[in-house]
């Protein structure tokens, strides 16, 4: 099963450089500027992975992600920015961003991350199942 990658950004530099480095057939790539554009995908489509830009949205960036955790806590985001606004970054970890990556980026160590990222949304949403199971087993049992 592909990966459902979000990417919001400003430009497209992030999207179509990282386009060209992916495997297309184990990833599902959807494109954002806007919040409303996010959250209109959230609704439709599970993601899995948001790519988040800061170095252009900023303090937006970090109002997409707390509203990215909110609806969707399963989701894992990895914000990339540029060395300059480090705060932005430290801040993004302290929202619950996965990962945080510095501009100019290895885009194989980023895919690298994509994929943990990934696995470790899928190894939560297995776990929260299994935790779902036995949960119903004890109410069912007294």
């Amino acid at each position: 099963m592909a990966a459902n990658i979000l990417i919001i950004e400003t430009n497209n530099f992030l999207c179509e450089h990282l386009f060209w480095h992916m495997d297309k057939k184990d990833w599902r790539i959807f494109k954002s500027r806007q919040q409303k554009d996010v959250t209109q995908i959230l609704k439709i489509h599970k993601i899995d992975v948001v790519l988040l830009d800061l170095s252009d949205l900023k303090k937006e960036g970090l109002a997409l992600l707390k509203m990215i955790k909110k609806m969707r806590p399963a989701i894992q985001v990895i914000t990339i920015n540029s060395g300059e606004q480090i705060s932005l970054s430290i801040e993004g970890m302290k929202l619950g961003a996965f990962d945080d990556f510095l501009m100019p980026l290895n885009v194989d160590s980023l895919i690298c991350r994509i994929r943990e990222a990934y696995q470790k949304k899928k190894g939560e949403k297995k776990n929260k199942g299994a935790k779902d199971e036995r949960n119903e087993v004890i109410a069912g049992g007294r």
